[in-house]
């Protein structure tokens, strides 16, 4: 199914023929799209900030938490994605491009730290 966008420019093109690119230069901005990461549900937002609220006040009243060692794990791409400039509407938005393929090869990298600082 052909959108709005796509039948302009085929209207541009039969018409104008080789001079497409002047038209289309004045008709059309090229913008990037941007990163859209996952979507959070209002309920794990709101879970989110309880939690770390809660955190907090525990942190003032007990000093159990000195003696804890945590760490974060993050797995990191070894692939580069590359976005696109595309050919828009003036005022309008370019399509959002989405992040790396989740079964990409990754490395994950370790960081372990307690009270005192990275361990």
């Amino acid at each position: 199914m052909k959108t709005v966008q796509d039948v302009r420019r085929s209207w541009i093109r039969t018409c104008c023929g080789a001079r497409w690119k002047p038209i289309r230069n004045k008709l059309l901005v090229r913008k990037l799209g941007q990163w859209v990461p996952h979507a959070l549900e209002q309920y794990d937002m709101d879970r989110r900030a309880d939690m770390a609220l809660y955190l907090l006040t525990l942190k003032r009243t007990h000093t159990c938490l000195d003696h804890l060692v945590t760490g974060d794990e993050k797995w990191s791409n070894y692939s580069k994605v590359h976005r696109r400039a595309q050919w828009v509407d003036k005022g309008a938005h370019a399509e959002d491009f989405p992040k790396h393929n989740v079964h990409a090869k990754k490395v994950m990298l370790c960081i372990w730290w307690s009270i005192h600082g990275v361990e």
